[in-house]
């Protein structure tokens, strides 16, 4: 799905979007690898 189309430019909350970016494979400075911002964020979180 293309990032235009899951923008609403109507609302302030962007399911769509957060879901696209969030589940896309990225690297991520100081973390070798590919992997997903929300399992980096999530595993960060738990080291806390």
């Amino acid at each position: 799905m293309a990032t235009e189309l899951a923008l609403d430019e109507n609302s302030q909350s962007q399911p769509l979007l957060d879901q696209l970016v969030n589940a896309k494979l990225s690297r991520c400075a100081g973390i070798e690898g590919l992997d997903t911002a929300a399992r980096r964020l999530t595993e960060m979180l738990s080291q806390i």
